[in-house]
């Protein structure tokens, strides 16, 4: 029989470690691999990765698209309505709107780019307009409006928007003034209980013939 002392010779050595200590092999039951490394269980990650995605969105809305500018229809024109809605000049609206509507329009012609002529019968000159989208503006126009008695000069401005090509909503804002030379313009403001220069405005609307 052996000797029992032998015994404990021939067994095993197991080693045994306290819990905070760590396997070569990290297989205890202590110990874990974290991000390579074998560590006892329950140590703080100490992991510090953080996202380095920078990628941000940088699309912006590049579309400009804005309205076109008005190409009216070019020929004569017919006023629909015509109408004072201001004036200093009482003593000869009816004159005034008789002289540049009655019976009579205006004519647009194409002009320089994108201008377009204006020009009103009676009158020897022709004015730039200028559209902006579906509206429009026109230089001075000079010229004199007729009555029965003179022709009163007057100098006209403009504006409005067309509602088509081939309609048009408008604004005309004219000075009639008296210049010295076949008449007396003391007795013409007498005459009419005016004075000069006398403003008026008129809207109107119309449409191509």
């Amino acid at each position: 029989m052996r000797h029992p002392s032998r015994l404990l010779l021939g067994l095993p050595l197991l080693t045994l470690g306290c819990a905070g200590d760590v396997a070569d092999d990290c297989t205890g039951a202590n110990v874990q691999w974290v991000d390579g490394e074998c560590l006892p269980i329950g140590e703080a990650d100490t992991d510090t990765d953080t996202d380095t995605d920078t990628d941000t969105d940088t699309d912006t809305d590049t579309d400009t698209d804005t309205d076109a500018d008005i190409s009216p229809a070019m020929g004569a024109w017919s006023y629909e309505t015509f109408n004072v809605t201001d004036s200093s000049c009482e003593a000869v609206n009816d004159d005034l709107v008789d002289g540049l509507s009655d019976g009579r329009g205006f004519t647009l012609a194409d002009g320089p780019g994108p201008q377009f002529m204006w020009l009103i019968e009676r009158f020897p000159n022709d004015s730039a307009c200028t559209p902006s989208g579906m509206d429009y503006s026109c230089d001075t126009l000079s010229g004199d409006v007729e009555n029965d008695y003179v022709g009163l000069p007057t100098e006209i401005d403009a504006w409005g928007s067309f509602t088509d090509p081939s309609s048009i909503v408008g604004t005309y804002e004219a000075t009639v003034r008296c210049e010295n030379g076949a008449f007396d313009c003391g007795t013409a403001e007498t005459f009419f209980g005016i004075s000069f220069p006398c403003d008026f405005t008129f809207a109107f609307t119309a449409s191509l013939l």
